[in-house]
C-alpha cells in the first residue's frame, strides 16, 4: 500500500501550497509505504519549502532501493538513530530500505539554510553531516529525541509541528539576498523557456560570473547545474505522465542539441535511457 499526501500545518496563517512532486525515479516500494509533505505556516515560508515524512514496512521484500533526482536545496533529516544535514546532492540519490523505518525531514528553500549555516553553502554540496554535532544547530540538538518520544499512533502532523515550533523560535529571518536568490531559483524552476545560464544572468542584470558566485554561495551549485537539473525534472515528469511522448520533440523542447545528447545526459544521471524509462512506465 502506498500513500502520498500533501497537507497544510494548522499553526499560523497558511503559506502557499507545496509544489508538485518532482524527481521521483523509482516506483513506491512493495509493502506499506507512506509519504507526506506538509507546507509550513506563512512565518516560515521564505525559509522552508515543506516538511516531509516517510514511513515504510517491507518485511517480505527488504533491501529495495528507492531513487530520486534531488532538488537544489538543503535537507535536515531525523531518524531514530541520527539527525543529519545534507547539502545539494548533485547525483542520483539512492537508498536501500531496511525492513521498516521512518524519517522526518525539513526541506529548506534554495537559499533558506544560508543564514543558519553562516558560510557559503558550497561547503555542504554532496556532503552529509551529523546535525547534532554542528554548533550552529545547537538549538535543535534535542529535536530527534523529542520527535521520536511521542507515543505510538501520534499524528504525524503533531510531530512535524514540533519541528516547526523550533524553527519559528530560532531560525533567523531571511535576508534580502536570500529572498532574491529564492525568487531567482523559483523563476528557473517554473520558466521552461530559460535554458541558458547567460540568459538567466542577463534577466537579473548580472554577468555570468556574478551569478555563479551568488548561487554557489547561497545555494551550493552553479546556474548551469540548476537549469540542467530542472530540465531533467521536467523530462522525467513528462515521460512518467505520457510514456508515448516523442523523444526528439521533448529534447528540442527542453533545449538539448538533439535527442542523442538528451538521451546521454538522461542516462548518465538516472542510470537508464529515456526510451527505457518510457517502456517501463508504459508497462506498469
Amino acid at each position: 500500500m502506498a500513500l502520498e499526501q500533501t497537507r497544510q500545518l494548522s499553526g499560523g496563517p497558511a503559506s502557499k501550497p507545496t509544489r508538485p512532486l518532482r524527481g521521483i525515479l523509482s516506483p513506491p516500494p512493495i509493502g506499506e509505504f507512506e509519504h507526506r509533505r506538509v507546507a509550513p505556516s506563512a512565518s516560515l515560508a521564505d525559509s522552508v519549502e515543506h516538511f516531509w515524512y516517510v514511513r515504510w514496512r517491507c518485511l517480505e521484500h527488504p533491501q529495495q532501493t528507492v531513487a530520486t533526482l534531488p532538488h537544489p536545496c538543503v535537507h535536515w533529516t531525523f531518524e531514530r538513530d541520527a539527525a543529519r544535514i545534507g547539502g545539494v546532492h548533485t547525483r542520483l540519490w539512492q537508498r536501500a530500505l531496511d525492513e521498516a523505518g521512518e524519517v522526518f525531514g525539513i526541506k529548506f528553500r534554495p537559499a533558506g539554510f544560508r543564514g543558519v549555516w553562516g558560510q557559503p553553502l558550497q561547503a555542504l554540496t554532496d556532503r552529509r553531516f551529523d546535525a547534532e554535532a554542528q554548533p550552529v544547530l545547537a538549538f535543535g540538538r534535542a529535536l530527534r529525541a523529542q520527535v521520536f518520544a511521542f507515543a505510538a499512533g501520534t499524528e504525524v502532523e503533531a510531530r512535524i509541528e514540533l519541528l516547526q515550533q523550533c524553527l519559528r523560535a530560532h531560525l533567523p529571518s531571511p535576508s534580502s539576498s536570500a529572498l532574491t536568490v529564492n525568487a531567482m531559483v523559483d523563476a528557473a524552476c517554473e520558466d521552461r523557456s530559460l535554458l541558458r545560464a547567460e540568459d538567466w544572468a542577463q534577466r537579473h542584470g548580472l554577468n555570468i560570473r556574478s551569478l555563479q558566485r551568488l548561487l554557489r554561495d547561497w545555494v551550493g551549485v552553479g546556474p548551469k547545474w540548476i537549469i540542467a537539473r530542472y530540465r531533467l525534472h521536467e523530462a522525467l515528469a513528462v515521460l512518467q505522465g505520457s510514456p508515448h511522448t516523442d523523444l526528439s520533440a521533448l529534447a528540442a523542447d527542453l533545449g538539448y542539441a538533439d535527442a542523442a545528447h538528451f538521451s546521454r545526459e538522461f542516462k548518465r544521471l538516472l542510470g537508464l535511457s529515456p526510451s527505457a524509462l518510457r517502456g517501463r512506465t508504459a508497462a506498469s
